[in-house]
């Protein structure tokens, strides 16, 4: 960014001066992209950038929620587990 605005100057701020996490958000447009990689730049700290989808993740220089946390493209599905004969009585109140 060649002229850093004073909103994104208090974000670089606040990302180099508190150990707390940010989660960028916004309509289309609005620059994120552009602060993400500024704040990249700039900042002395690790950082992870995850996008929501394979094109935002490629514009933004990261990689998809999926791909970081190495989940599968397919539904989950909850499994269900009976507790067998013998541990469903210790479960009861008296």
């Amino acid at each position: 960014m060649k002229s850093v605005t004073a909103e994104a100057q208090y974000v670089l701020q606040f990302i180099n001066q508190t150990n707390c996490s940010v989660f960028l958000t916004g309509k289309a447009g609005t620059g994120k992209t552009t602060l993400l990689k500024e704040i990249i730049q700039t900042t002395h700290k690790n950082t992870v950038v995850v996008a929501p989808t394979g094109i935002a993740a490629l514009n933004a220089g990261g990689v998809t929620i999926h791909s970081m946390f190495q989940l599968p493209f397919g539904g989950f599905y909850l499994i269900i587990l009976r507790l067998n004969s013998q541990i469903r009585p210790s479960l009861k109140a008296d």
